[in-house]
């Protein structure tokens, strides 16, 4: 059997991780941990620009072959819940269809996943190998990785990163694509800020993601002077945010009045990305809530929001809300 080529912490820095591509998590339940036990279950959750996109795959199998009573006591499937269950020859097509030929494929103690696979497939004649298609990330391995000496267990994993284990709290056992979804969760908490969004390259499947700005062709911006009105919205604001919080509002400044009164608003002549007629502009979702009647009688109702760069001094503050 061929050693997997196992994608380290580094690859994944460096591989445009998720940003377009697919990447299947994928899990199984055997009859035991030898190399002649069968597959039982297979999970697999697909995710799309690092988002999991709904679309999974899951089997029982029929393994024609006793269960171990330990593997049992684990994933909780018996000989007779799966004797009238699919054999691993009727679910093969329907398994490639889904996982495809290319792209990223992700599992914890990846060697016995693929290698069970890879013995079914080979039970049924397929020349379909996984190990050949994918790049395969380990996630027992890069939690070595990332958590020397620390345990690397799914179970240990999720603890440490805040991810919840409820499908599997929810039946006491492990089952494939129960822990297929835990660990596309884990993956995702695992690679947090690893991705190339792609935000320089472009993206075709929407039109607000990664749009190339050409500031040649904006010409001059058009400067907005704030309003002594506006000025003293936004000091009220800052001060019922102080004092429900009892600290300094960092949207204040530290400016001097004339540096206030000469507060420039430049709003870029760009215009915002289509959320869709129906989605409301992310605006003012940093705001303290014991803030809001403040907010309520300084800020017009429904106002859009836009990108702004509020400069005063030698202070510049960038913010969301038209306020």
């Amino acid at each position: 059997m061929r050693a997997l080529n196992l994608m380290s912490q580094r690859a994944l820095t460096a591989n445009t991780l998720g940003s377009r591509g697919r990447i299947c998590v994928l899990d199984t339940e055997t009859t035991g941990l030898g190399a002649d036990h069968r597959v039982v279950e297979i999970g697999v959750v697909e995710i799309i620009n690092r988002r999991p996109t709904g679309r999974e795959f899951q089997a029982y199998i029929n393994p024609e072959r006793s269960i171990d009573p330990e593997a049992q006591s684990k994933h909780g499937l018996s000989a007779q819940f799966l004797a009238d269950k699919p054999k691993f020859r009727e679910i093969c097509t329907p398994f490639i269809e889904f996982v495809g030929d290319e792209g990223i494929l992700v599992a914890h103690n990846a060697r016995f996943d693929i290698d069970k696979l890879n013995a079914e497939l080979q039970r049924v004649a397929s020349t379909y190998r996984l190990d050949q298609r994918f790049e395969i990330i380990d996630t027992l391995k890069l939690s070595r990785e990332q958590s020397p000496g620390q345990r690397a267990t799914v179970d240990a994993i999720a603890t440490r990163l805040g991810v919840s284990l409820r499908e599997r709290e929810q039946t006491g056992f492990h089952g494939a694509l129960a822990d297929a979804r835990i660990l596309s969760r884990i993956f995702l908490a695992m690679t947090a800020g690893q991705a190339n969004f792609g935000y320089s390259e472009g993206r075709e499947d929407h039109p607000a993601m990664g749009a190339k700005l050409d500031r040649s062709k904006l010409g001059p911006l058009k400067v907005v002077y704030a309003t002594p009105d506006e000025l003293n919205a936004h000091s009220r604001l800052c001060n019922a945010i102080e004092k429900a919080s009892g600290g300094y509002c960092g949207f204040r400044g530290k400016w001097s009045k004339q540096e206030n009164e000469a507060v420039v608003v430049a709003a870029l002549s760009v215009p915002a990305p289509e959320f869709g007629s129906d989605t409301a502009a992310p605006a003012r979702s940093g705001v303290h809530p014991a803030a809001s009647t403040a907010l309520s009688s300084t800020v017009t109702p429904n106002a859009p929001a836009r990108a702004r760069v509020v400069s005063g001094g030698s202070n510049t503050l960038e913010f969301s809300p038209s306020i």
